[in-house]
């Protein structure tokens, strides 16, 4: 069975901020990247000159949050918004962007879960597919794509 569709870059920085929600690996490896910047600052203050004061912690604060907002901004300027064409089959996933192909093996797939308005599609490495609805012809196809991961995975 095969969909396509489009995301757009606001929907993909929802879904940045879903997984934070619903992944505790994804949010910890967030905060770690986001955390480094201030983690640093406050290395250097500490070593350079001999103890730190309330206004360092506010700058390492302050770094923290503005690596946090790059992060943003990078998601939404790296968004891939192009028309994505997802088929699934007995071996796993199949998916393009363009000329950019990928595959991703049943094994590889975490879980699939029905949020309601999309369908996400999480793999293992914490990378996932976001479907939203507007990728089928209605609620009958949904269905039927639904139906057909629980068939081809076993699950």
């Amino acid at each position: 069975m095969t969909i396509t569709y489009k995301l757009t870059r606001a929907e993909i920085v929802r879904v940045f901020f879903f997984s934070l929600s619903k992944s505790s690996r994804i949010l910890t490896i967030v905060l770690i990247v986001s955390a480094w910047p201030g983690l640093v600052w406050l290395s250097s203050k500490q070593a350079f000159t001999n103890g730190l004061h309330m206004g360092d912690v506010i700058s390492a604060v302050e770094w923290t949050a503005g690596a946090f907002g790059l992060l943003i901004l990078w998601i939404f300027v790296r968004a891939k918004t192009g028309e994505r064409t997802l088929t699934i089959s007995s071996w796993g996933i199949l998916t393009s962007i363009g000329r950019v192909r990928g595959e991703v093996p049943w094994a590889k797939v975490k879980a699939v879960r029905d949020t309601g308005n999309h369908i996400l599609v999480v793999g293992t490495s914490g990378n996932a597919f976001f479907i939203p609805t507007r990728a089928f012809d209605g609620a009958s196809h949904r269905d039927q794509f639904l139906t057909e991961i629980s068939r081809v995975r076993g699950h």
